[in-house]
């Protein structure tokens, strides 16, 4: 409702604006993601927000701006509000997290990390980050096949610092 309206309804005798402004949030509301959003003050909304998808954000940052419109909350909806780092990862329950990890690089590992520890925080998941991440750190440091094979006789290996035999105490 525009302020042409609210002035129009208050002039002419209509319902009291006030009214009518609270009958249309009360419908809207019922449509979002939190029972009850249009009743909750600034703390106790901005503490339900974390666990929401990132289309149940949106949703929640169309109804903040068209009716309450509250810094504090725009902000953390702002702070919150992220491309998801897998396809359709809000869906996903924590055995598909782990399959998509299994296959996914390294950037993509660390985006589900990051996403994770700043909406989510379900240890499963972070779990399963670990090993995706342990499983880069190994293969990275395996070496190659070929220089794993025998190194030979001690006068064909590669010397490494000096040369000379570490002497104990």
């Amino acid at each position: 409702m525009n302020l042409l309206n609210v002035l129009h309804d208050g002039v002419h005798g209509s319902a009291p604006a006030h009214d009518h402004h609270e009958g249309s949030s009360s419908a809207d509301a019922g449509e979002l993601p939190i029972p009850g959003y249009s009743r909750l003050d600034e703390r106790k909304t901005i503490a339900e927000l974390p666990q929401l998808t990132q289309v149940e954000l949106a949703a929640i940052e169309s109804f903040e701006r068209s009716h309450r419109d509250r810094p504090a909350v725009l902000d953390k909806l702002r702070y919150l509000q992220q491309v998801e780092p897998l396809p359709g990862y809000d869906s996903l329950d924590v055995a598909g997290i782990a399959q998509a990890l299994s296959n996914a690089d390294l950037a993509t590992v660390k985006a589900v990390r990051e996403y994770e520890r700043k909406l989510q925080h379900r240890a499963a998941v972070l779990t399963e980050v670990g090993h995706a991440l342990h499983r880069y750190a190994h293969e990275r440091h395996t070496p190659p096949r070929d220089a794993r094979a025998p190194l030979g006789p001690p006068e064909q290996r590669p010397v490494i610092g000096n040369g000379l035999p570490l002497s104990r105490p």
